[in-house]
């Protein structure tokens, strides 16, 4: 707590924003080809020094694959493990 009083993070869609005005941008993908109803797996976020509308605020960009990786018990299920990060400053 800083005092000053309360402060608001707000979040639509996968763009989230700071109380400050600056922007992260999220980017999802099914976790399984049939799935459109979720799971979503964040595949890249996008961190902006201000309004991701103006591209030169872009200061990092995170993008994460994932692999897929069968249990062998009743009932069959997949977890995904996350096998490269790849991360860009300054991009």
């Amino acid at each position: 707590m800083d005092g000053t009083g309360p402060k608001t993070w707000t979040y639509n869609g996968g763009l989230m924003t700071d109380p400050l005005g600056n922007d992260t941008l999220y980017g999802f993908t099914p976790a399984t080809p049939t799935t459109y109803c979720g799971p979503y797996l964040a595949t890249k976020v996008q961190y902006y020094n201000g309004s991701h509308l103006n591209a030169a605020n872009l200061v990092k960009t995170d993008e994460t694959q994932y692999a897929s990786v069968a249990r062998i018990r009743f009932p069959t299920s997949i977890t995904r493990i996350k096998v490269f990060l790849t991360v860009c400053f300054d991009c």
